[in-house]
């Protein structure tokens, strides 16, 4: 994300070693149910790096969602996560705290079909 955030002031860049979902996932045989992401502003890349966990294993997923001219003043595209989410099957909704929630859609439409009256 390039400073949308703190807009005027100077920055440091500083290298960090990162690894995928996918990857953590693989290497200590987890099986993830939940995953909570809040990495300002890097969000889309978190979840492109875990797309075998959410085929795999179907986490409900949270994580931060930026508003659309936070997100194109950082040079992303606005809407990307939740479409990211919503092709791999997940139906997304905005939180009342601005985070983003999604539900595997095959949970969602039970939860949904469950709470019919005439159920």
């Amino acid at each position: 994300m390039r400073g949308a955030a703190v807009s005027g002031r100077s920055h440091q860049q500083l290298a960090v070693a990162s690894d995928t979902i996918d990857s953590l996932v693989s290497r200590f045989g987890l099986r993830p149910g939940f995953l909570k992401i809040d990495t300002e502003g890097s969000e889309y890349d978190v979840l492109l790096g875990c797309d075998q966990t959410m085929q795999t294993h179907r986490p409900i997923v949270l994580c931060e969602a930026w508003s659309d001219s936070v997100m194109s003043a950082a040079g992303r595209v606005p809407g990307a996560v939740t479409a990211l989410l919503e092709q791999r099957g997940y139906v997304a909704s905005q939180c009342a705290d601005g985070e983003l929630l999604a539900i595997p859609a095959e949970i969602a439409r039970t939860r949904v079909a469950s709470a019919r009256p005439d159920r």
